[in-house]
């Protein structure tokens, strides 16, 4: 009987583990009408082997999946190249591992944009090429064989980076499985949940109506204004750059409100103190109770080290580190604590923005735009401002 990958949309992360597993490529991913893409099995291919339920990582309990570690210690790190830091969403840590890497003569795989603005992971050789996968990516990524090359690669004795959401990382152990992975470093990234390709295609299609031009490069979270408050930054085809508060930003912000992401972010098993990867990088959110002496204007990365791999590198990166709790760093990120939260409008959002694009998503819902804004803006400062007054 050929096998059921999707019993339910919420059972799919869309790593693509399967597909890579296939060895008659009978399993290709097609967009539902909302743009996430879920695995078909061209039932004509299928030998029945039931491969691509074995590497399917998202649908196991802990005990059966991929081992997920309690993280071994904590730092707050930057690198100690302004030019790096500058141009990364925290502190260039990322940048920091990939150069290890590289000067080992391994291989980077990350998220890079795509000529047509697709999100795609690629692999990389020099730094140059790293570049392009720094900065955060609010959109899935498009995985393609990157799991059998990364196999390749390992099988040829190269060290290898692999940065990801934790499912990626994930599916990619699950379709390694008893390969050596001695020189595998893998990065899981704290993660929000990952909107659809095509939301994120409409989204930049609707700026360069707004706007009357094409975009050549952008930016989620350039530090104009400071790490702590980000802008988007968009250069267009004419060399002309805008930047505004990606707080006051109609795809921010029904991304951070939990009204773009794919069905199974809400039932994601991987948003936990427990990690996957080696590392674990984010923003280092609530670094003020971890009492870190580095300056924080230009941004800073949190560290977990989950693995004694990590331990052993980490130190050997072109870093500044300051020594913190797991403990603060799990509480700094709530997606460390708890999955995303779906809201009850989330298919009218969904709907509204693939028939009518943000033009039509702006004005139907402007108003409940403004008040998360000021939600977000006014009162959260309030509660901030009130909180040290309020005895527990």
């Amino acid at each position: 009987m050929t096998p059921v990958l999707v019993p339910s949309k919420g059972s799919c992360c869309g790593c693509k583990a399967c597909a890579n597993a296939c060895s008659q490529n009978a399993i290709t991913f097609l967009p539902d009408e909302y743009g996430f893409e879920y695995p078909h099995i061209d039932a004509d291919k299928c030998i029945e082997c039931g491969r691509c339920l074995k590497v399917c990582d998202f649908k196991k309990n802990e005990e059966e999946g991929v081992a997920m570690r309690t993280p071994l210690d904590g730092y707050a790190a930057r690198h100690i190249d302004k030019e790096v830091y500058s141009h990364s969403t925290s502190g260039g840590i990322f940048s920091a591992l990939a150069q290890w890497v590289i000067d080992r003569q391994g291989v980077v795989y990350g998220c890079v944009y795509s000529d047509d603005w697709q999100l795609v992971h690629t692999e990389a050789d020099k730094m140059e090429d790293v570049l392009p996968m720094r900065g955060s990516k609010y959109a899935q990524s498009n995985t393609g064989d990157v799991y059998k090359k990364t196999k390749n690669r390992l099988q040829e004795g190269k060290w290898v980076l692999f940065s990801g959401t934790p499912c990626q990382i994930a599916g990619l152990y699950a379709y390694l499985g008893k390969t050596d992975t001695q020189n595998l470093i893998t990065i899981d990234v704290v993660c929000h949940g990952v909107p659809s390709p095509l939301v994120f295609k409409k989204y930049i299609s609707y700026l360069e109506r707004k706007h009357g031009k094409k975009i050549t490069d952008f930016q989620f979270r350039n530090k104009k204004f400071g790490w702590a408050h980000p802008a988007i930054a968009v250069r267009f085809s004419d060399g002309s750059t805008k930047i505004w508060s990606i707080l006051w930003d109609i795809y921010y912000e029904a991304f951070n409100y939990s009204l773009l992401q794919r069905p199974s972010c809400f039932e994601c098993k991987y948003a936990t103190g427990k990690r996957v990867g080696d590392f674990t990088l984010g923003d280092f959110w609530g670094w003020q109770k971890a009492n870190i002496t580095m300056s924080t204007k230009e941004g800073v990365c949190c560290c977990l080290l989950n693995t004694e791999k990590a331990k052993e590198i980490f130190p050997q990166l072109t870093i500044n580190t300051n020594h913190v709790t797991v403990d603060s760093i799990i509480q700094g990120n709530y997606h460390l604590r708890s999955k995303s939260k779906k809201r009850k409008e989330w298919s009218t959002r969904m709907d509204t923005i693939v028939n009518e694009g943000f033009e039509g998503y702006a004005v139907r819902f402007k108003v409940a735009h403004w008040v998360t804004i000021f939600q977000k803006t006014v009162i959260d400062r309030i509660v901030r401002k009130l909180k040290p007054f309020v005895h527990k």
